[in-house]
């Protein structure tokens, strides 16, 4: 019975791999580029007349053959002195699929449309051409909200007469789905891979083993949580990509939070707390924080974050630079989602689990081998769940903190508290500041641009200055914990406790990274960073 075991975790160590690089195809072929429809350009010539433009519209007829999913590369080039232009896509049936406004600008905008699509050009010179085309086409009424988008705008000035020039480009592409055959392959390897290391599970723990076989078990139910946060992934992407398209295009935002949620908080922790009843545990003896100590901590994560988010974009531009670079996909994640969404999946959501997973779970059932390897096992896995280098190297630093207190204090809400606050300030906070800097700031860096719009706008004065004052903030918290982390070391106030019998901390190194089982685990993490950039390096 005991080797049959042995081959089922053979086995899902040989498919773990295979699995997640099916995976990057999986999700890469989804936004394959197919046929190109169409590539236009024109150049319009405008007359300004008494501060209006002529010609005020321009439609662009766009070919499509079929319905289906198409990538429309928009750009503009305006040259100044110029004025925004209002962009509409429609339907044949003159529903509108999208719908922007913008000056000098490149985007890619993924589109389900069909026969008789159009791309619709407004000039927008005046207050009165914004107040219009929001409310034709943006689905502003009038009051505070209208007022509040239009001011964001301010100031206007009426352009001189005379000539201006305008570029717009237009590439459309049909985007080619993976193909069926490999969808349906993905989702089977994965669920035999499960079905592998459920099979493999040892349904009682026993008391008196050595720490490589702990480690083995733990490692074992953590592959277990990985790879069922993956495999509910592709299956829910391959129902919405196939059978909710349309639907998938217009809240691919909202949809990806959601799918967060799904896959790790309401699957993949149920799954593995599940699959760890077996395993025995030790509880810690439980201690009070007290809410001086938690706010150095608090102010410690942030001299973590900094520094290793500093240390993640320099390895991250490094890998990716050769290959044109990437743009943080989870930056973009949140900078474009909608507030509830992003509160419940990363400043609740995340915090809960993940602290329950990677600190109550592991650190339980490890913590009878040393502090040294329960901290540092958490720290590691913790960090390298999250799949990226811009991630990782804080992600791991806060792992091993958050790791500490638990083992300090037995109580998982602490860290649970330190992992919200963290989230909080950083996703929700700093991205909802962000995200209003972005819509009210002032595009340009001439300080008399920046003043008189501040003067002109108190909505534009109000970001702009708390956007540069949160950024001090956030600046100030980094040094204090930094310096807080120095003083903490200096007087030895991370010295981990030794037991008897404890293994050192060479064996319990060498235990850890010869454990079968956790290299299942870490084969699933080392997956998780090429979902992040083999289709970089693929393109």
């Amino acid at each position: 019975m005991k080797s049959n075991k042995k081959l089922l975790s053979l086995l899902a160590l040989i498919l773990i791999l295979p699995f997640f690089v099916m995976c990057v195809l999986f999700i890469q072929l989804n936004n394959y580029k197919g046929e190109n429809i169409m590539d236009f350009e024109e150049g319009i010539y405008h007359m300004v007349r008494d501060g209006k433009v002529n010609p005020t519209d321009s439609t662009i007829k766009v070919p499509i053959p079929k319905r289906g999913a198409y990538l429309f590369d928009i750009s503009w080039d305006v040259k100044d002195p110029g004025f925004n232009t209002g962009c509409v896509i429609k339907d044949g049936s003159g529903k509108i699929l999208q719908c922007f406004t913008a000056f000098q600008y490149s985007i890619p905008i993924t589109v389900t449309c069909d026969e008789g699509t159009s791309v619709e050009l407004f000039f927008l010179v005046d207050e009165n051409d914004y107040r219009d085309f929001a409310k034709n086409y943006m689905g502003y009424a009038d009051g505070p909200s209208l007022d509040s988008f239009v001011n964001g705008l301010a100031p206007f000035e009426t352009p001189k007469d005379g000539e201006r020039h305008f570029t717009f480009k237009l590439n459309v592409t049909e985007l080619v789905g993976a193909p069926w055959i490999l969808q349906l392959l993905t989702i089977a390897v994965g669920a035999v891979l499960v079905l592998l290391l459920w099979l493999a599970l040892s349904p009682e723990g026993a008391e008196g083993v050595g720490l490589k076989e702990r480690l083995d078990e733990v490692g074992h139910r953590l592959s277990i949580f990985i790879c069922a946060v993956m495999l509910v992934q592709m299956v829910v992407i391959f129902l919405l990509g196939n059978f909710f398209a349309d639907f998938t295009n217009q809240h691919g935002i909202m949809l990806s939070l959601i799918l967060v949620i799904l896959s790790v908080d309401l699957i993949g922790f149920p799954v593995t707390y599940l699959a760890c009843k077996g395993v025995p545990k030790q509880e810690i003896p439980q201690k009070k924080l007290g809410i001086g100590k938690f706010l150095l901590f608090v102010l410690m994560s942030y001299g973590i974050v900094l520094p290793g988010a500093m240390l993640g974009n320099i390895v991250h531009n490094l890998i990716t630079l050769p290959f044109g670079g990437a743009t943080s996909a989870i930056q973009t994640l949140l900078m474009n989602s909608d507030m509830f969404w992003r509160v419940l999946a990363v400043g609740i959501g995340a915090p809960i689990f993940e602290e329950l997973v990677f600190r109550k779970l592991l650190i339980d059932r490890t913590i009878k081998y040393g502090e040294f390897i329960s901290i540092f096992f958490s720290g590691l896995a913790f960090g390298l769940f999250h799949g990226n280098f811009q991630q990782f190297f804080f992600a791991f630093g806060l792992g091993m903190l958050f790791a500490f207190v638990y083992v300090r204090t037995g109580r998982i809400r602490y860290t649970i508290g330190l992992h919200m606050v963290v989230n909080m300030v950083s996703s929700v906070i700093t991205v909802f500041i962000s995200q209003k800097y972005n819509e009210y700031g002032v595009a340009s860096s001439d300080p008399a641009v920046i003043q008189a719009a501040m003067q002109a706008n108190p909505t534009v004065a109000l970001y702009t200055v708390l956007y540069s004052l949160w950024n001090v903030f956030l600046t100030v918290l980094a040094i204090a914990g930094v310096i807080i982390l120095v003083v903490f070391l200096a007087q030895k106030r991370f010295t981990l406790r030794k037991q008897d019998g404890e293994p050192t901390r060479g064996e319990a190194l060498r235990a850890l990274f010869t454990s079968k089982c956790v290299w299942i685990f870490l084969l699933g993490t080392l997956g998780m960073f090429l979902v992040s950039y083999l289709p970089v390096f693929l393109r």
